[in-house]
């Protein structure tokens, strides 16, 4: 996955908010809302129960734990009437000066004249503590408590600004690696149907697979994340593989009667060369883009600077040394009472009274 900071400009408030929160507190969780969207009767004994079991686990900022208590230090029942539980909680527990923070928490809904309010919505915040596998920890719990979310009596809700990231990057992150992967699959079917020699489809499909993976194995040594940008260029990859290694494949491959030597200089000279300097000037505009104070910018420079290495070492250096000792063979079409015979040309000038009637050209 992707960290939400990479979308935004380096150098920033949120670039440096991230850091310095992964560098003193990557063992919490971001704070989590737990959001009590309807009327429930927290007087209930039951409801209490419940409401500290999804929460227990977590470091807690919850008013309905600090009220409990509250009303436990006074010998006072935590079960009780609805009215007087609303009217202890509005007149006494939330004036107390270290308990007066909670007022913005709690949503009160007028009833009738002359009754006591009801909680109409009300809110917990949640933290917690995770290992390195932060990840796995966090998506299970969001799991966990989003099915709860769904059976429990107590309606409620979770919620977190980077939710909207995440939940959005998790469907847009599995669609482009689906897509990549199909579009292998269809490059090597195609290249299979439109090259007329079969050893040129299987060397083609070779490197194309060789460089994919060349370029995801450099990503992840340079630090590359796999996110949108990089998906996407793995796919470019592709295309941009075919176009240099392809004509070199089939001007190997095409010709007959020579050594292996001899057609691999010939490749590379009619092939090759034209290559390169499109590697090279492909490389000299990216340069620019390094530039670009950006995360998003910088990881399509690196994975499409990869896959001009990838691609120029494969064309020039891998393809060039495996196809001279690997089919296809190079040998001359032998056919039965051929040897021996040669070619002659004749050219025969035929002249009548006046002019040059014609030049017949016979083999």
């Amino acid at each position: 996955g992707s960290d939400p900071s990479a979308l935004v400009a380096m150098d920033t408030a949120t670039v440096l908010y991230t850091h310095t929160q992964q560098r003193y507190f990557s063992s919490y969780s971001p704070v989590i809302g737990f959001y009590i969207y309807e009327s429930a009767p927290y007087w209930n004994d039951s409801v209490q129960r419940d409401l500290l079991e999804y929460a227990k686990g977590f470091q807690r900022i919850s008013w309905l734990e600090a009220y409990l208590n509250y009303l436990s230090d006074r010998n006072q029942s935590t079960s009780q009437p609805r009215e007087n539980f609303t009217r202890t909680l509005r007149h006494s527990f939330l004036r107390e000066p270290q308990f007066a923070h909670f007022a913005d928490d709690i949503i009160f809904a007028e009833r009738g004249q002359g009754e006591e309010p009801d909680v109409a919505a009300s809110r917990i915040f949640l933290v917690a503590k995770t290992t390195e596998n932060k990840r796995e920890e966090m998506s299970v719990l969001l799991d966990t408590l989003r099915r709860l979310s769904l059976t429990s009596r107590v309606r409620f809700l979770i919620f977190n600004p980077s939710f909207v990231y995440l939940d959005r990057y998790a469907t847009a992150v599995s669609s482009p690696l689906r897509h990549s992967l199909l579009a292998v699959l269809f490059l090597l079917g195609l290249s299979s149907l439109v090259v007329v020699e079969p050893l040129v489809s299987l060397w083609l499909g070779l490197t194309l697979l060789s460089v994919q993976f060349g370029v995801l194995g450099f990503m992840t040594l340079w630090g590359v994340e796999m996110d949108c940008v990089s998906v996407l260029c793995l796919i470019s990859a592709l295309g941009h593989s075919a176009d240099c290694s392809g004509p070199l494949l089939c001007g190997f491959t095409s010709g007959r009667g020579e050594s292996r030597t001899r057609w691999v200089r010939l490749a590379l000279e009619r092939h090759g060369i034209p290559s390169l300097q499109t590697l090279v000037c492909y490389s000299a505009a990216l340069v620019p883009v390094c530039s670009v104070r950006s995360n998003l910018t910088r990881t399509l420079f690196r994975c499409l600077i990869l896959t001009a290495g990838c691609s120029a070492l494969h064309t020039l250096a891998f393809l060039p040394t495996l196809l001279t000792f690997l089919p296809p063979s190079k040998s001359r079409d032998h056919r039965p009472g051929r040897e021996g015979q040669r070619q002659e040309v004749e050219c025969v000038e035929m002249n009548d009274s006046t002019r040059v009637v014609d030049q017949i050209t016979t083999v």
